[in-house]
């Protein structure tokens, strides 16, 4: 038979038959993502970009950082990420290339540690594993001292010798 019904009933019929495509679902993610870089000033160019973490606790869940990383984040008092961990450490683990710039005090160092040490938690290969280059010999300490503070000293050896003598 015929059904008769208002518009207004039409339309109430219409959006509950209706189901989120998934276009839909993603863009609403993507603007979701984006709110969430802008509320925290976090600027990013390129395509295909890992989406930023809200807690240090996505490093366990999401990439699988090491529990003893994880153990020492907390032990040293880290309990947010910073605007620049947020992003550069996904897109790190991501094994993406990355500029990154923040003022001094904004966390750059452990941003870039903590997917270094992940990458050294995993099987050896030879040769290099992780180099990193300071500008200044005081930058090169504090980044040692910062870096020492994640590792094991038993298991791990995060600064070179040439650094502690000069």
């Amino acid at each position: 038979g015929i059904k008769w019904m208002s518009s207004l009933e039409a339309k109430f019929e219409d959006a509950k038959d209706k189901k989120p495509t998934a276009e839909k679902l993603e863009r609403l993610r993507r603007e979701k993502i984006n709110r969430f870089r802008n509320q925290h000033r976090i600027n990013v160019q390129g395509t295909d970009l890992p989406d930023p973490i809200a807690t240090f606790d996505q490093l366990q869940e999401e990439y699988k950082v090491h529990p003893k990383i994880m153990e020492n984040i907390q032990a040293a008092g880290f309990r947010v990420p910073t605007p620049i961990q947020m992003q550069a450490i996904p897109v790190m683990l991501h094994g993406r290339e990355l500029l990154a710039s923040a003022p001094t005090g904004s966390g750059k160092t452990l941003a870039f540690c903590i997917p270094i040490l992940t990458h050294l938690k995993q099987p050896r290969n030879k040769g290099f594993r992780a180099l990193i280059i300071s500008p200044t010999r005081e930058l090169a300490s504090q980044v040692c001292a910062e870096g020492k503070g994640f590792v094991n000293s038993r298991a791990s050896k995060f600064c070179s010798e040439s650094v502690k003598q000069h």
